[in-house]
């Protein structure tokens, strides 16, 4: 078992949160990264602002964990394309699930939503009410 021995740590997201996808009219052929990934060489352009909070708050003593809905490979390969390695102490795959006796709002007061670059609370981000696991399937 891996236990993050730090009660702050920030969680982040690659696609289209550390790097986009496409090439939008505003950026510059310089913010682009190579991403390697299962042999696949692909070019991304870099969400600079999310990069640096990375650093920002490693600097400010929190844990780093950088997860994909792409997997874990896609997660480390993201990782090591923008020369995050010694700021990111874990990469994952996205969650797919999540247990909790609490709502996310009461736990997790705010979030930072990319593309969007401003930070908005949970109460703005769509709730899934889950069915209650207790009862059988009709």
């Amino acid at each position: 078992m891996r236990v993050l021995r730090n009660d702050m740590i920030a969680f982040f997201d690659c696609d289209d949160t550390l790097v986009g996808w496409g090439k939008p009219e505003h950026v510059d052929n310089g913010n682009f990264v190579e991403i390697i990934c299962d042999g696949i060489k692909e070019s991304h352009w870099i969400l600079k602002e999310n990069v640096e909070a990375i650093k920002l708050h490693k600097t400010r003593g929190h844990q780093i964990v950088v997860w994909s809905a792409g997997g874990h490979k896609w997660a480390e390969a993201v990782v090591r394309a923008l020369d995050l390695t010694d700021f990111v102490d874990l990469v994952c795959c996205k969650p797919q699930w999540l247990y909790d006796d609490l709502q996310p709002e009461k736990f997790l007061p705010r979030a930072k939503l990319a593309p969007k670059n401003e930070c908005q609370t949970t109460q703005n981000i769509t709730r899934v009410e889950w069915p209650n696991l207790d009862e059988e399937d009709s």
